[in-house]
């Protein structure tokens, strides 16, 4: 409600504004630094992952390929990996009463769960 509560509706048309930085406005690495300084667990990656978040924007691919390189890092992180997930995960797999070893990419982990039963009602 804090956040909200200052907002004041206008008759203007909707524009989009970039709030992570005033001066150029939106670059892929203006929003990879955002990202980059808003991960506060770093710690928590493998050796590779590391090595590969911190060289993925020196290399020569264009950027749009960098984004989704780093968009598929994040991605394997944030629905696998990250230490609240992993809880969620957990806890799910406790209350359906299987047994659950994190798989170490998505595609794994989909062919976990799309095989994990025959029964159309458990899957």
């Amino acid at each position: 409600m804090e956040i909200i509560a200052a907002f004041a509706p206008v008759d203007a048309p909707d524009s989009w504004l970039w709030l992570g930085d005033g001066i150029t406005g939106f670059t892929v690495k203006s929003a990879y630094l955002l990202l980059e300084n808003s991960v506060t667990n770093r710690h928590h990656l493998e050796p590779v992952q590391d090595f590969v978040f911190k060289r993925l924007w020196k290399c020569a691919a264009p950027s749009k390929v960098r984004a989704f390189a780093w968009w598929i890092e994040s991605a394997v992180h944030l629905f696998l990996h990250c230490d609240y997930v992993t809880k969620v995960w957990y806890d799910i797999t406790r209350w359906l009463g299987v047994i659950l070893i994190i798989p170490p990419n998505l595609a794994t982990s989909f062919a976990m769960w799309a095989t994990c039963s025959n029964n159309k009602k458990e899957k």
